[in-house]
């Protein structure tokens, strides 16, 4: 069976947190509630507001390394060859086919953010598991604590 699950930035604490997820908006109020909801935890707290904005769910692969890969996942792709560049992509969920793009993979992709000498495959999938050039360097949600993470590093 495949794993269903989604992470969040906690309100309270700004720690992650990952598990269920349940949404609450209602008419008269402006923004919705978030809760993820930590099953593996002993804790009294199993329900934990988060961040809406933050909320990604799992893809349901991992990277070379093993960890697991959420929507907003920032990837580094490591070149073979020396005229190849080092490349940074996003993980985002992409339901709809778009003509512009040389690559219109639906479902989980990497948009990679710097154009490499080569055009990369966008399809998550491609990227993951042992042997592949990319892996999981940090997600977006961090980036106003590690705003380099977009940087490509020569």
């Amino acid at each position: 069976m495949r794993e269903i699950l989604f992470r969040g930035k906690r309100i309270d604490n700004g720690e992650w947190i990952t598990g269920g997820i349940f949404q609450q908006k209602a008419d008269d109020v402006k923004d919705e509630v978030v809760y993820i909801i930590d099953n593996s935890s002993n804790d009294v707290d199993w329900a934990h507001r988060v961040i809406p904005e933050t909320v990604g769910q799992f893809t349901g692969v991992t990277d070379k390394k093993g960890n697991r890969v959420f929507e907003g996942s920032i990837f580094r792709y490591e070149p073979h060859f020396t005229t190849e560049k080092a490349c940074l992509g996003i993980v985002k969920y992409r339901n709809t086919y778009d003509r512009q793009r040389v690559c219109n993979d639906c479902g989980f992709v990497i948009e990679w953010q710097h154009e490499p000498l080569m055009t990369l495959r966008e399809d998550l999938l491609y990227w993951c598991g042992d042997g592949k050039s990319a892996s999981v360097i940090g997600n977006i949600h961090d980036m106003n604590d590690n705003p380099e993470l977009l940087e490509v590093q020569e």
